[in-house]
């Protein structure tokens, strides 16, 4: 089974997709990276509209991450030990083609991912609707992997939001795509239960590697004839991006964005094979 993996170069990213990026099973023919913006959004102006509706914390969320990515390279060179900290770099290692796109629409990339006979299209933290022509390039389908209970917590930052509202527990959904956000039929799911000293960082880096499982089992399930979607069930909840007052509220309730000791987490993870975050109850 051929498969096309359009994503954007995170660490989140490089967990969610490392299984199938080096797994013998099937054949990741092409690595489609975008920017972790919308296909028209400069740089400058997603962060004047973060900060507008989201405020300061969000930022240094995100770039507490770009320097956890940042520290590993660090690490890496210091040692001489090769730490990936983006699926692009990984694939790049494995031979596999590694194309760099501002827009996941673009003509030529659909004509890329017809041309490769792709049979199934991954979708992995990408900010950007994809549109008909490119849903129907795979033979297959095309599967998205969603940090929310399907059909609850539809949209942007699921983590963020479930966690603002005080709820005990995520999950991660691995659905088929439509053109609608977050709406196809659900191929996985599993409860992401979220420990009392945990941070948004945490848990969503153990909801990462959960996605990377369910991800493979999935491709798997569409290989041997076993999968079985389901439709969403009526209802359900939509949030776009976190509000400043969903960002207070988070802290009001005890919890936190990050922590520094998710530092040692993150390092767990992306220096050890296989590795998995410790569960922090």
């Amino acid at each position: 089974m051929r498969v096309g993996l359009i994503t954007t170069s995170s660490i989140f990213s490089l967990v969610i997709s490392r299984g199938v990026l080096v797994s013998d099973e099937y054949e990741p023919a092409v690595v489609v990276v975008l920017p972790n913006t919308g296909a028209t959004s400069s740089k400058v102006r997603t962060l004047r509209r973060v900060v507008a509706r989201s405020g300061w914390r969000l930022v240094l969320y995100k770039a507490f991450g770009a320097a956890v990515a940042e520290a590993l390279s660090a690490y890496g060179l210091f040692v001489r030990q090769e730490v990936f900290t983006s699926p692009a770099q990984l694939a790049a290692s494995r031979g596999v083609r590694v194309i760099h796109s501002q827009d996941c629409n673009d003509p030529a990339i659909v004509q890329l991912l017809e041309s490769l006979n792709i049979d199934v299209v991954l979708s992995v933290n990408v900010y950007q609707r994809m549109g008909e022509a490119l849903l129907a390039a795979p033979s297959v389908c095309a599967l998205n992997t969603h940090f929310g209970l399907l059909p609850h917590y539809k949209g942007m930052s699921p983590v963020i939001w479930a966690m603002s509202n005080n709820e005990s527990r995520v999950g991660i959904t691995i659905h088929e795509m439509v053109l609608a956000f977050d709406e196809g039929r659900i191929v996985a799911q599993e409860v992401v239960e979220i420990g009392e000293r945990e941070s948004v960082f945490s848990v969503t880096l153990r909801g990462c590697v959960l996605a990377s499982r369910l991800l493979l089992d999935s491709l798997r399930a569409l290989d041997d004839g076993t999968s079985a979607p389901q439709a969403q069930e009526s209802g359900g909840s939509y949030f776009s991006l976190p509000t400043k007052g969903a960002i207070k509220k988070l802290y009001r309730v005890g919890r936190k964005l990050w922590r520094i000791s998710d530092f040692q987490e993150a390092f767990a993870v992306l220096t050890r094979e296989g590795g998995t975050p410790s569960d922090r109850q």
